[in-house]
């Protein structure tokens, strides 16, 4: 799996980038000062840097120069609430190769990530197990045909809660698509069976039920990412896309 590395003195913002890369398979390393950043870099080798500019002890530009003179490859990420030009335009003159000014959403740091990361990390991992669980077949079909067009993948469909659990039991899925809803075993059930063994699996649910209380619920246990449908395959891709990408399994179809 792929390392990549939180720089953030804000506690509650460096928890919260932690949580969302950790929940996608990446081991996430985390700072609060220039200095244990740079510590950690040398330690640990992370690939990737969410690097913050307003740092306790250290200015954050001097801490992106000096990574960057170090591993001229790796992929600076800033995050930071300064928005003026020329900072910016410095950051990316030492090598950020993105700048995202805070307030941010989850899914525009995940892709930002995941749109620089896989251009230049060796995708070792062997391809991945995708199964899709769902009692419209209808949706198994299309999700599964286009996954298959983009991606190498050995995908798996079934339509009931009770195959789906056998299944998982007997295979290691990088990634399931549940639905909540089904015959035989509920996908909420199954992902709570699941997870108290099984650690490797990400799971994210396509279901007609969007209430909090649902949403809440399935986060608690772990999943992913939660879909209300109807959903666009497009939107599912980019979450699956990032989650095998921490996992070094992103496998463009040639």
């Amino acid at each position: 799996m792929l390392k990549i590395l939180i720089v953030e003195d804000e506690q509650a913002v460096r928890e919260f980038l932690v949580k969302t890369f950790d929940m996608i398979g990446y081991i996430t390393l985390a700072a609060s000062t220039g200095k244990e950043a740079l510590e950690i870099f040398e330690a640990q080798h992370p690939q990737a840097i969410f690097l913050d500019l307003m740092l306790p002890d250290k200015d954050g530009l001097e801490v992106l120069k000096e990574i960057k003179t170090k591993d001229p490859n790796n992929i600076v990420i800033v995050v930071s609430s300064k928005t003026e030009d020329k900072i910016i335009k410095k950051a990316k003159d030492l090598g950020g190769i993105e700048y995202n000014t805070k307030p941010f959403f989850r899914e525009s740091i995940r892709s930002a990530l995941s749109n620089n990361l896989y251009r230049i990390t060796a995708q070792d991992g062997g391809k991945p197990k995708i199964l899709i669980v769902d009692d419209e077949e209808e949706i198994c079909y299309a999700l599964n045909k286009y996954f298959s067009r983009r991606i190498e993948a050995d995908m798996v469909l079934t339509f009931d809660g009770e195959q789906a659990l056998d299944l998982i039991n007997k295979t290691k899925f990088d990634i399931v698509f549940m639905d909540i809803n089904l015959p035989g075993k509920d996908g909420l059930a199954v992902i709570e069976e699941v997870k108290q063994k099984n650690k490797h699996t990400a799971f994210i649910t396509v279901t007609g039920y969007g209430s909090q209380e649902l949403i809440q619920k399935a986060r608690k246990l772990g999943v992913v990412d939660y879909f209300k449908k109807p959903v666009r395959p497009e939107e599912i891709f980019e979450r699956l896309k990032s989650i095998l990408i921490a996992r070094g399994k992103f496998i463009v179809k040639k």
